[in-house]
């Protein structure tokens, strides 16, 4: 037999270490900001606090937080190079560099530089700080570079520095280098190391630095143990210092090296760092220092130059190496020792365990996942390899051992994938092969998943991928197929009553080993394991299904998950120790289940477990009580009894709290309103800032990838919030109220500690909701019940009101139906004296002479309009019947072709008169409804003449009729001017004229045609509708319904009904042809002619074609006349002919008749004109808006011709009366006219300013205005209406008169005199005096010399 020797590495100690540590390596790969640690710090949270060459770092088990230096950023880290760390009583983190000292308020999150208080001034530290020392309540000691030892009292950052006594020198006094701190809190003291000075003891009491002993050394380190030692490291090596006798001892390392740190730990061991040489440990005071390390040679530093060393309240030590980062040595043992295949080629499948089996020597066979399978000599430390590889000691049939037994004949039977089964014979390595053969696929199964020995030593194989359940045959020395039924079993086990149970995908299966029968029992998960304890539970491991307690009796179970506290819900194999615990491997480590208390502890990588993945049969308890599993990267072997409980003790901490993504400590502090020992226990937010994330943590440097965080919002969340590892909550838009945020972590057990509340959470409502507002509420509510009692108190008075209100609206309403019945007799009464004015008017036009053209035109004016009156007579009082709904339909069956062509005749004369298109389209056969005649009548005939009204002249309009089964159509549809989208909902409704509806020759009615329509149609259940676009034209429906069962109980006449006579009547009116006579405006010729005579020009504005054309004749006799049909146009004719007087109407479309005048009386050019507004109001607002807006007067139609004569001549003989007086005045002729006396009088200041400034070159029409105390419009109106002359021209009018006055009066001769006055040139004053006076100067003065009286400057 060939041995070879096997090597595993496992874990076991030397002196000082009785057993392995776990140890954990950080560095900037986990967050930190820099791999060289020169400080280390434990704050009174549990935080621990990094300082390295790049920034601060607080870690807290899980991520670090770094603090860096911000440019511009005063409250930030005032440096990055950090050389020593210290929390002082305060909870505030005091830091020093390279660059002075800051200390961080963690309450506010900011950084504040430290000050000392120099012989001058106070100023910031600048300056290189060694070490940094809290040592008492109210004291801490700054050590720096230039300015020596600062003290820092009660809180206060601003220090004074001490005096270093025995130096004669004053400059060193203060300026030494205090290098090392040391405190002495049961001598009141401090020791210091002055560099270049030596040791030196700092008394808190007299405040008085002393030189102890003379040290020439530079001291890096100090500190002093329980018995007065003070322990010194040096840059060459490490001394103790003997404090009573002031002797310093031999160097205890032998080669000189420097040392960077010491540490005394817990056990009283001392511990110190080198740069570059490790760590070293003094065993004993009287002996010399020796390394470091632990007995399997594990690493547990990345570098040997080490500058810190910490231990902290749990006892880990932090060591931090430059450019290595920092290593974590835990304070608690690993109990599982790593079993490791240690070879040369990195192969995992070496260290791939899959199964084990332990031999009658105690030794180990190991099975693995592609190397093969390995047996251990545990004694020896070798191994024999057995392979179907070339390098295999011994040949099996596959290198893939799925599971190993030993039967009583101490031969060893494998499991393999793709290779059957094997059986070795330990003694001589003989190997057997054996297959699975299936009787019933005639195949050989060569994937067996295990092999099992029952009590009756039996051998049970089974295989998987579809395989079968198989038991050996001794007999025939081969497997023989157990039942084809079964198959894929997992695992298989023999309880303690006898009975099989089996394992597949899905099921668990009760097996009857004689009878070969089975019960399945469904699962839902693939179960990989089966085990029954001691209490005869039957515990069923599944994959991703947690484990089961089957009940064999009720054949149901109970399921524990990751909930419960399992590391994993994938159970690989269970073992049971002496206590009855259930250990399981899983795929996230190991796991121990505590049956009595149903409770969970977990153990992972960090407490020396191969991985955190484990193989599914890979589990075994040997005869030692030894427990094996095994899973990718070896195996581990432990004593369950060995592994002790321990007091696990963590702070649980609020770590982070931001507020709409700010930190609250940083931006938001103003929210918090409670702290307790520098945590943040309440914070109160407004309504909205309710966007919160919330980190919390329990400091657990150990064991942090074993706690399970669960979380609650107590008056928000419904339940706790488990969340495995997270350690952050996040809320959104919590509405106002009070809530508290509480944490609770699972402890080593599995179980969970009871909760903590870490922050409380006020958020205060909006003003709208908020305590004073609900006040007022409150108040507003008990107002309104207020006035409801008193409401219910006066509800009987309003009662007795109410009843004399109705019995008043029944009389008014009594008054109103009378004065609608006279209303209604009167319309009737209208139609007589109609009538007689109606039919002798007809017979005066066809009697009378038309020689006498205009006598005809107004007789025919006049029928026209007493048949429009008759008109709108009959519309009255189809309006009031639909009104009052009170005309009731007559009733018969109506031929609506005869209907339409009826009316459609009516207006085939309009049309050919308009030129328009007019056609009607009809179908061949006839159409019959039933209806009122004379209704539908009217309603078509009104909306044919709608179209013909807004249709202009060369358009179009159709008449269309058209069926289908159960509708019958008639469209009107025109070319017109169209109607607004707007308009469209509102067209039927009485009253109503829209904008866009302007007739076509601008008469217009009441509005309530179509109103009368709509009404008409719907009482026969019938639709109008109307689709229309602007300057295309309209489409008006009229829909009808076959038949008769929509009318109820209405009788049918069978007389044929005819013509309605109110239709006759509105025929008439909109298709009499009346004589048309010229009334145009004059022309070209004519006006050029008219021009020259002495008539005055009249402008006639009015819409009406009838009483424009009436006007037009009233005034051409006596005057020139133009004529405009609207507002806009008559602006235009007004600026193009400057007509003497503007009558005009006020209800015109485009631009009415306020509007018009307003124009006219603003413009400076035209203000002169009088203005007379017509209007059919009499409102007095109407009259008071025309006089505002300027008119000149105001009549209402209908008007008196008389009356409107005699105002335009009063009118015009007013302005020309002041144009004569006027040209009088300036012609200096004695004036004969009667003048109002303001006119009088302003004419003679008008003289007076201008004759005064004669001289004057720059006197101007402003300076003119200016004098006259008045604007230049208004001053231009008034000459005008005076003179009719321009202001340039008033002006010079009044330069000539006085140029006459100087010949007549001073013998000036015609150039004298012109240049007198300002007239430059003699020629154009020549001109312009001929012009103002009809002849030359010269024979101005022969005339009027002699007789010109100068007292009163007239000619007699």
């Amino acid at each position: 037999m060939k041995k070879i020797v096997l090597y595993f590495v496992f874990v076991f100690s030397l002196a000082g270490f009785s057993q392995e540590y776990p140890v954990k390596f950080l560095d900037i790969s986990d967050g930190l900001s820099n791999n060289s640690i020169t400080a280390i710090h434990q704050d009174s949270d549990g935080f621990m606090w990094f300082g390295t060459y790049d920034g601060l770092n607080r870690y807290d088990g899980y991520n670090f937080k770094v603090y860096r230096n911000r440019i511009n950023d005063k409250n930030s880290l005032s440096f990055n190079t950090i050389y020593c760390i210290e929390g002082d009583s305060r909870k505030n983190i005091w830091v020093g560099g390279a660059n002075g000292a800051c200390v961080f308020d963690k309450k506010k999150s900011i950084f504040h530089p430290i000050e000392y208080l120099s012989s001058t001034k106070t100023q910031t530290v600048k300056d290189v700080i060694h070490q940094i020392r809290s040592v008492s309540k109210d004291l801490v000691l700054v050590a720096s570079q230039n300015f020596g030892l600062l003290v820092y009292k009660n809180g206060s950052f601003q220090g004074k520095s001490i005096a270093l006594e025995q130096s004669n020198n004053p400059i060193e006094k203060y300026n030494y280098n205090a290098a090392v701190l040391e405190n002495d809190s049961k001598n009141s003291s401090c020791w210091v190391f002055v560099r270049n000075i030596g040791i030196c003891k700092y008394r808190y009491h007299s405040n008085k630095l002393e030189v102890v002993y003379p040290l020439s050394m530079e001291v890096k380190c100090m500190k002093l143990s329980v018995d007065n030692t003070l322990w010194l490291g040096t840059d060459e090596g490490i001394f103790s210092f003997n404090t009573k006798t002031f002797s310093l001892s031999a160097n205890y390392l032998i080669n000189n090296c420097t040392v960077t740190d010491i540490v005394i730990d817990k056990k009283k061991e001392l511990w110190l760092t080198t740069d570059g040489y490790g760590i070293y440990k003094i065993i004993d005071k009287n002996k010399k220092a020796f390394p470091f390390q632990f007995a399997n040679g594990q690493q547990y530093i990345k570098s040997n130059s080490i500058w810190s060393l910490y231990e902290d309240i749990a006892g880990n030590k932090w060591i931090g190496t430059l450019r290595g980062g920092i290593s974590m040595i835990g304070n608690s043992p690993k109990y599982f020792k790593n079993f490791k295949y240690n070879v040369k080629v990195n192969e995992p499948a070496e260290n791939f365990i899959l199964s084990f089996c332990e031999d009658e020597k105690k030794n180990l066979w190991i099975g693995t996942d592609g190397a093969g399978l390995k047996y251990w000599d545990r004694k020896s430390n070798s191994y024999t390899i057995y392979g179907n590889s070339n390098n295999s000691t011994y040949k099996i049939s596959s290198n893939f051992i799925t599971s190993i037994i030993r039967d009583t004949d101490n031969q060893i039977w494998v499991s393999t994938w793709a290779g059957g089964i094997n059986r070795i014979n330990p003694v001589t390595h003989s190997v057997t092969r054996f297959s699975c053969y299936n009787s019933f696929t005639k195949q050989i199964e060569k994937n067996v998943w295990f092999v099992y020995k029952d009590s009756d030593d039996d051998i049970w194989a089974s295989a998987t991928n579809e395989g079968s359940l198989y038991l050996f045959d001794r007999a025939k020395n081969t497997f023989v197929l157990f039942n084809k039924s079964i198959d894929n079993l997992q695992c298989l086990i023999e309880t303690s009553d006898g009975k099989f149970w089996g394992c597949n995908y899905t099921s668990l299966l009760a097996i009857d080993k004689k009878t070969k029968k089975y019960r399945k029992f469904p699962i839902g998960n693939s179960i990989r394991s089966l085990h029954e304890d001691k209490d005869k539970n039957l515990w069923v491991g599944t994959q991703e299904g947690g484990l089961l307690l089957f009940d064999r009796k009720t054949n149901k179970f109970n399921r524990l998950t990751t909930d419960d506290g399992l590391p994993s819900n994938t159970i690989l194999r269970i073992l049971e120790d002496k206590a009855g615990n259930l250990w399981m491997s899983t795929y996230n480590g190991i796991c121990r289940f505590d049956k009595k208390n149903r409770t969970f502890r977990n153990f992972s990588v960090t407490d020396g477990l191969q991985s955190n993945q484990f193989s599914f049969n890979a589990g075994l308890k040997l005869s030692s009580g030894e427990f094996l599993f095994g899973g990718i990267n070896g195996f581990n072997s432990f004593f369950p009894e060995d592994i002790k409980e321990f007091n696990q003790k963590y702070n649980l901490l609020l770590s982070d709290f931001y507020v709409n993504n700010q930190s609250i400590e940083e931006s938001k502090n103003e929210l918090i309103t409670n702290w307790d020992s520098g945590k943040i226990k309440e914070v109160n937010l407004p309504y909205d800032q309710t966007t919160l994330s919330i980190e919390f943590v329990a400091l657990d440097y150990n064991n942090a990838d074993k706690i399970n965080y669960a979380y609650y919002l107590e008056g928000w969340d419904n339940r706790w919030n488990y969340v495995g590892q997270a350690r952050k909550a996040n809320y959104a838009r919590l509405t106002e109220g009070t809530y508290v945020f509480k944490v609770k972590t699972t402890n080593f057990r599995g179980g969970w500690n009871k909760e903590e509340n870490l922050v409380t959470i006020i958020v205060s409502p909006p003003w709208y909701r908020s305590w004073w507002a609900y006040t007022f509420y409150l108040l507003a509510g008990a107002g309104l019940i207020y006035g409801y009692v008193r409401y219910n108190k006066n509800k009987e008075k309003l009662k007795y009101k109410v009843k004399i209100a109705e019995l008043e609206g029944a009389k008014e309403k009594e008054i109103a139906e009378k004065q609608s019945s006279m209303f209604t007799y009167i319309s009737h009464e209208f139609r007589t004296p109609l009538s007689l004015i109606i039919n002798p008017l007809k017979k005066a036009i066809k009697t009378g002479n038309l020689e006498n053209s205009s006598s005809v035109t107004d007789l025919v004016i006049a029928h026209r309009n007493a048949r429009r009156l008759l008109s709108l007579v009959d519309q009255l009082l189809l309006f009031r019947k639909a009104e009052n709904d009170a005309d009731e339909l007559k009733m018969s069956v109506i031929n609506v072709n005869n209907l339409c062509y009826e009316v459609f005749q009516c207006f085939v004369n309009q049309a050919k008169d308009k030129k328009i298109d007019y056609t009607f389209q009809i179908p061949e056969n006839n159409i019959e409804i039933i209806g009122d005649y004379e209704k539908i009548e009217i309603s078509l005939f009104n909306l044919l003449s709608n179209a013909f009204k807004y249709t202009p002249d060369g358009r179009e309009i159709s008449l269309v009729l058209s069926e289908t089964e159960t509708n019958v159509s008639i469209e009107i549809i025109d070319s017109g001017n169209g109607i607004a989208k707007n308009d469209l909902e509102v067209i039927f409704d009485k009253f109503r004229q829209v904008n866009s509806k302007t007739p076509v020759g601008g008469s217009s009615g009441f509005g309530i045609g179509l109103f009368i329509v709509r009404y008409f149609i719907e009482k026969h259940k019938g639709t109008v509708s109307c689709t229309s676009e602007i300057g295309k034209g309209s489409v008006f429906k009229l829909t009808f319904l076959k038949g008769e069962d929509h009318f109820e109980n209405l009788q049918i006449s069978t007389v044929t009904p005819k013509m309605s006579p109110l239709v006759e009547e509105l025929m008439a009116d909109d298709t009499e042809a009346g004589i048309e006579v010229s009334v145009n405006a004059i022309s070209e010729n004519e006006l050029h002619k008219a021009i020259l005579t002495d008539k005055r020009t009249l402008l006639i504005i009015e819409d009406n074609t009838d009483i424009r054309n009436y006007l037009i004749r009233l005034f051409s006799e006596v005057y020139i006349i133009y004529s405009a049909e609207n507002g806009e146009e008559g602006l235009k004719l007004t600026k193009k002919h400057m007509p003497d007087l503007v009558i005009s109407d006020i209800a015109m479309d485009v631009m009415d008749g306020f509007e018009l005048c307003r124009k006219i009386k603003e413009n400076s050019s035209l203000s002169h004109i009088p203005v007379i507004l017509l209007t059919a109001s009499k409102n007095p607002e109407t009259h008071l808006q025309g006089i505002s807006d300027g008119a000149d007067d105001y009549i209402t139609k209908p008007f008196d011709d008389d009356l409107l004569m005699a105002r335009v001549e009063s009118l015009l003989k007013n302005r020309s009366n002041l144009r004569a007086y006027f040209l009088d005045s300036i012609t200096l002729k004695e004036n004969t006219q009667k003048v109002p006396a303001e006119y009088q009088e302003m004419l003679k200041k008008c003289i007076a300013i201008i004759e005064a400034n004669i001289h004057e070159r720059d006197f101007t029409i402003k300076n003119f205005a200016t004098e006259m105390g008045m604007s230049h419009r208004t001053l231009y109106t008034k000459i005008k209406i005076i003179s009719g002359q321009t202001l340039n021209a008033f002006i010079r009018s009044i330069r000539i008169r006085r140029a006459a006055m100087l010949m007549l009066t001073e013998n000036m001769n015609i150039a004298q005199a012109s240049a007198e006055v300002g007239f430059e040139d003699p020629k154009y004053f020549r001109q312009q005096f001929v012009k103002l006076f009809g002849i030359t100067p010269s024979e101005y003065i022969k005339k009027y010399k002699k007789s010109f009286d100068s007292d009163l400057n007239i000619i007699n």
